[in-house]
């Protein structure tokens, strides 16, 4: 990408300076309150999982008087379905009153409720017999916000004539014994009417694992045992562990957006292990990080450790029991999506271990929207993709095709006409799957809103352009502007005066400037959006200490670039870092010297240098510009010019 204007730069500084229009102070969070029988796990999305006929409690929570919008859509169940086990991804479709799933809406029209004066509306909403997979979401104006409403986390509300048992775990490596109530689960030759459910990604019987990461040896001995995968999670952190009884006979234990502790900062497992009455037991991976794990079965434990067997290479095969894999950095886990059946043999001493076909579908599109000229950018998630992929959007194939994995192609989009449009991919065989108007083309739109903020404050920022920006290896449709110099992904952190363990541990981050700013009367921030830029101006903020105040910005381009604009000398002798990190405490990088620096850098590192007394800054008039390796990479080379 060719470089920014200096011109640019200095009109977006001017046009801060001069404006003061609506982005009102928010707090550390401007989401609206949604929950259902008051669940809230703090995870993205909220599962609440019922058992029919019951009642359920609704409330949404807010200011008194504020207009709010309920946005539900039934869900597509991708692949074979598999009942109460089965995934959900939601697609915009006849049946959908509008895509939400946590992309904010243009505008919060046609509000047809408010809330009263407590602050909480609730209603008592009967759920009968018919089996319901929804998502919904509440979007509640507010006039403080920038963009005039605040969203709810996304909930899936899943009703279902199985048996429902929820699993709660009191820390992050226990095994709890669970009671099945209306049937039981035939495996390793028994019946078992318990089973054990480790916080970890495994079952077993007869004797529960609490141990954080399995190995071949453990794996392969104790009790008998399907380990979807075995490795350090938290369901304490997040997400939700629930066991199914379905009147078939089937058992299904959900594993749903369970944190990952051994790997990258927000990574989370998805995936379930189910038992069916014919002693067949099968597991699948619907969403899950790289790292050490073991997946497999072992129905007959011994002493004696068998190898690993490559699960998606040397099936189908009738083996010796246990049958299992071991993944790692190295060799990580190849079977996201697929299903692996394992068949007791009539002899019960050997196991007939199938991986299901790879389904070619999309199950994820990002953003929804985007300008008819096209060349804007698309992240679409699935599965079965390669490198003969084709992808078409309104009848159209793409400018650009970039695969990034087997589950994910990056596209810039071709030029389209007003309105919604379809995406479809095209395998190399021909197999199509299309996602009817999953895509709308808008005009060409741009968006400005200014207005102060105090010390301490951040506000969030949608994007409503069909801007989308990748960074370290995730995709953001909002981003949070701190009052510290900061802007971070996922939630505010606003503190300062800056640190390095701050900056390493905190949520993922590009620091501008990330001093202990302080915000007077003249102070404001601003944010420009177009389709392919955003760009976050700090105006006439105050160094600590006092002095003469400071203007700065940074601009973010939707191929996951970020350009400094060094355009000014920052005041000495305070402390300043600037740098980009994903934060987590998942990286200890040692400081670079940006002004030497130039990569590429290390994958998932940070890139980031601290200024101060004994180190001034020494780039000022200058354009730093953090450009990732790849379309979309976990790391970046640097290049520093006038």
């Amino acid at each position: 990408m060719g470089h920014r204007s200096p011109f640019l730069s200095c009109c977006l500084l001017v046009f801060l300076l001069v404006a003061a229009v609506g982005l009102g102070q928010q707090p550390n969070s401007s989401e609206a309150g949604m929950t259902f029988n008051g669940v809230d796990n703090g995870s993205y999305p909220i599962s609440v999982n019922l058992s029919v006929p019951t009642v359920i409690t609704l409330d949404v929570s807010g200011a008194s008087g504020e207009p709010f919008l309920i946005y539900a859509g039934n869900l597509d169940l991708p692949g074979e379905d598999f009942g109460p086990s089965g995934r959900f991804d939601l697609h915009q479709g006849a049946d959908l009153v509008l895509l939400v799933n946590g992309i904010a809406p243009v505008t919060p029209a046609d509000m047809n409720a408010a809330i009263p004066a407590s602050g909480h509306y609730i209603q008592f909403l009967p759920l009968n017999l018919e089996p319901l997979d929804l998502a919904l979401q509440a979007v509640v104006t507010d006039p403080t916000n920038p963009f005039g409403f605040k969203i709810s986390a996304a909930t899936r509300l899943r009703s279902t004539s199985a048996q429902v048992t929820p699993v709660s775990f009191s820390t992050d490596d226990e095994s709890l014994s669970i009671p099945l109530v209306t049937t039981s689960i035939t495996f390793a030759g028994q019946t078992w009417t318990q089973v054990e459910v480790s916080s970890n990604g495994v079952v077993s019987f007869g004797a529960g694992i609490s141990a954080p990461q399995g190995t071949a040896a453990t794996f392969a001995q104790g009790a008998p045992k399907v380990a979807l995968a075995w490795r350090d999670l938290d369901p304490t952190a997040g997400g939700a562990v629930t066991v199914f009884e379905d009147p078939s006979g089937r058992v299904v234990v959900d594993y749903f957006n369970v944190p990952v502790l051994d790997g990258v900062p927000g990574e989370r497992l998805t995936g379930v292990i189910a038992f069916e009455p014919n002693g067949v037991a099968w597991v699948r991976v619907d969403e899950g990080p790289g790292g050490e794990q073991v997946t497999g079965f072992a129905s007959q434990p011994g002493t004696v450790t068998p190898p690993s067997v490559n699960l998606s290479t040397d099936l189908p095969a009738t083996t010796s029991d246990p049958v299992f894999e071991c993944y790692g950095a190295s060799h990580p886990f190849d079977l996201v999506g697929e299903t692996i059946l394992a068949a007791p043999a009539s002899s019960g001493t050997s196991t007939t271990v199938a991986v299901s076909a790879v389904p070619f579908r999309i199950t994820t599109i990002l953003p929804p929207m985007g300008p008819t000229v096209g060349v804007a950018g698309m992240m679409i998630r699935g599965t079965g993709f390669d490198s003969a992929t084709q992808v078409f959007v309104g009848g159209a194939p793409a400018v650009t095709t970039d695969l990034i994995s087997p589950d994910e192609i990056v596209i810039r989009t071709p030029a389209g006409t007003l309105g919604p449009a379809d995406v479809q991919v095209v395998s190399g065989q021909g197999e199509t799957y299309t996602v009817p108007d999953a895509y709308t083309y808008i005009p060409w739109t741009t968006t400005f809103g200014a207005g102060p903020l105090s010390t301490g404050t951040a506000t969030v920022v949608p994007f409503t352009t069909g801007f989308i920006f990748p960074f370290f290896g995730e995709w953001y449709e909002e981003l949070w502007v701190n009052a510290n110099g900061t802007i971070t992904f996922g939630g505010p952190e606003a503190s300062g005066p800056p640190t390095v363990a701050g900056f390493e541990n905190g949520p993922p981050r590009i620091a501008t400037y990330w001093a202990d700013w302080q915000w007077g009367p003249n102070s404001l921030v601003g944010v420009y959006l177009t389709p392919f830029f955003c760009t976050v101006g700090f105006v006439d903020v105050l160094p600590p200490g006092g002095g003469a105040p400071f203007s700065f910005q940074v601009v973010l381009s939707h191929h996951g670039e970020v350009f400094y604009d060094f355009a000014f000398t920052p005041p000495s002798g305070i402390d300043l870092l600037v740098g980009v990190t994903p934060g987590g405490g998942s990286s200890t990088t040692p400081m670079l010297d940006l002004s030497q620096a130039t990569g590429p850098t290390a994958p998932f590192s940070n890139v980031y240098e601290f200024f101060g007394a004994a180190q001034p800054f020494d780039m000022a008039g200058l354009f730093l510009d953090v450009q990732p390796s790849q379309v979309v990479a976990p790391s970046f080379s640097l290049t520093l010019h006038p």
